[in-house]
């Protein structure tokens, strides 16, 4: 009987482990959706410069405004 319990703990164990790094997976792939999304939006924005750092320095003198460089 001992033996029943111990091997029912160990499977309820693996299932929720299973379960979790599952769940897990696709949050990850979900805020990866989210930044490749964000990402889109902000490359064609007027407001936004992405990805060009010259092209920001220039504004910036420019604009006599400080720089806002965000690294991801």
């Amino acid at each position: 009987m001992e033996f029943m319990n111990r091997q029912n703990f160990i499977t309820v164990g693996i299932a929720a482990g299973a379960f979790l790094f599952t769940k897990a997976d696709a949050q990850q792939k979900d805020r990866d959706t989210m930044v490749r999304d964000d990402r889109s939006a902000m490359q064609n924005s007027a407001v936004w410069i992405y990805n060009d750092v010259e092209k920001g320095f220039e504004r910036a003198e420019k604009d006599g405004r400080p720089l806002l460089i965000v690294f991801r």
